[in-house]
């Protein structure tokens, strides 16, 4: 209200349990602040944890590979079918392709059967890129070899 000039003051009057109010809400802030913190420290610090320790499990995989190497020794050739020569061939091939995933139009969805394929291409793609597919009985490269739908 103005009177004359003059804004008149309200004031305002607490009573002393309205303070104790104020400050028990101000420490149940800051608690909950300090809580936050505490929380956000410690789970930097699992991560970093695992992190360790999944590069010491990786640097003990790789000692376990050249000890195992090492071990072995120069192994004998291998003397392969023409089956399995002319898979290696094919795969060699398919190599070269290089798949480019993010503009492929294709994406490995968990399909795993010919008859959930739509086109012999897709079946080949699935088998080049996607694990556990079932689709090359005789893994000689070509898939879906049965299906009446492209061969």
């Amino acid at each position: 209200m103005v009177q004359r000039g003059k804004f008149k003051r309200s004031k305002l009057k607490l009573s002393s349990g309205g303070y104790i109010g104020i400050f028990i809400v101000g420490i149940l802030i800051i608690i909950a602040c300090v809580s936050f913190m505490i929380l956000h420290y410690r789970q930097q610090a699992q991560q970093r944890a695992s992190q360790e320790k999944v590069q010491l499990l990786i640097q003990q995989q790789k000692q376990i590979i050249e000890e195992q190497r090492a071990a072995l020794g120069k192994l004998p050739d291998i003397q392969f079918s023409e089956k399995t020569k002319k898979a290696l061939a094919l795969t060699s091939e398919r190599a070269t392709e290089q798949v480019n995933y993010e503009t492929s139009a294709f994406h490995c969805d968990g399909r795993v059967y010919c008859t959930q394929m739509h086109s012999l291409e897709e079946a080949r793609w699935f088998v080049r890129n996607c694990p556990n597919t079932k689709m090359d009985g005789d893994h000689d490269g070509e898939p879906c070899e049965n299906d009446s739908r492209w061969h």
